[in-house]
């Protein structure tokens, strides 16, 4: 053993194991959805499940920046006037992102979630999704 090495432990064996487990899921999912505040933070999120829970590539993540810059600046709050378009992914009507959420109003994570799913299920790929946007102004 090293100076810094950690001795491993067993805790499969532990009765409280799945309580502190629980309790950092939920630390890191706040840190995310304050990370997500941000323009950066949120783009930095978006990357992270694109390419974790999609497969989406760079390039891909290269498409769904130059969209969701188009719509919101990534601005979790972006609400177009005219049309009520809601959030980072813009959704029109805003409340369908309920689906992921009740917290879509404030929580730019199920902002996020909800839009890389929509863009999966509708495009298959951030790419599809904006060369829809650039045909018709939406997506």
């Amino acid at each position: 053993k090293t100076a810094y090495e950690i001795p491993k432990r067993d805790w499969s064996s532990d009765v409280c194991s799945s309580d502190l487990w629980d309790m950092l899921l939920v630390s890191v999912m706040m840190d995310k959805v304050e990370l997500a505040r941000t323009p950066k933070g949120a783009k930095a999120v978006a990357q992270e499940i694109a390419k974790e829970k999609y497969g989406w590539s760079s390039k891909q993540f290269s498409c769904l920046n130059t969209l969701w810059t188009k719509e919101s600046h990534w601005n979790f709050r972006a609400r177009n006037k005219r049309t009520g378009a809601y959030g980072i992914p813009q959704a029109l009507p805003a409340a369908k992102m309920s689906i992921k959420g009740d917290d879509w109003r404030s929580n730019p994570l199920t902002q996020i979630e909800w839009g890389l799913h929509y863009i999966d299920v509708r495009y298959e790929t951030p790419c599809k999704a904006l060369r829809k946007f650039q045909r018709s102004r939406y997506y």
